[in-house]
């Protein structure tokens, strides 16, 4: 009878001259033969064509675009169930909010910014950068303001002062 330990997961004998480290010899020789059988195409039958083909510039493998292409939709499809768009995915991943979430905050603002009351077809996520929790909608031009002055009730103050000083001179 035979155990785990005398035989790879292929049945081939784990004898010291047939082992590299860990691996079966036999199974990594077999491994390099299925991915050189036919260097046209790939392991899936895609013809390898200058638009479907990537070569890696460090390593030289290549790479079929279609099967990567596939691949990360599965990733997306399989992490993101239901959620068909970037924008879902980004909101998810980024604010731990769906896209109903951002729906909602949006309809309650009526469209605008929570600070320059500028109405927009698409608003910014707000966010404390310490605790990473969701504060409002904002667009552009505020988002990036607040975080150029990182988010420091001193520094807004000292800008405002600032412009107080030169105003009207």
């Amino acid at each position: 009878m035979r155990t785990k330990s005398e035989y790879c997961l292929n049945g081939h004998s784990r004898i010291p001259e047939n082992l590299s480290g860990r691996n079966c010899k036999i199974c990594i020789n077999n491994r390099k033969k299925k991915n050189t059988i036919d260097p046209t195409h790939c392991k899936n039958g895609h013809e390898y064509t200058p638009e479907n083909i990537y070569i890696n510039p460090n390593t030289k493998w290549k790479y079929c675009r279609v099967c990567s292409k596939n691949s990360r939709n599965k990733y997306k499809n399989k992490n993101y169930p239901g959620k068909s768009n970037e924008r879902a995915r980004h909101l998810m991943r980024r604010y731990r909010m769906t896209i109903e979430d951002y729906n909602r905050m949006y309809d309650a603002q009526n469209g605008c910014c929570s600070i320059c009351d500028k109405h927009l077809d698409q608003l910014q996520v707000d966010h404390d950068h310490e605790t990473e929790k969701v504060r409002q909608l904002l667009c552009k031009d505020c988002n990036v303001g607040l975080g150029s002055f990182f988010d420091s009730i001193d520094l807004l103050k000292r800008a405002e002062a600032y412009l107080d000083k030169h105003k009207d001179k």
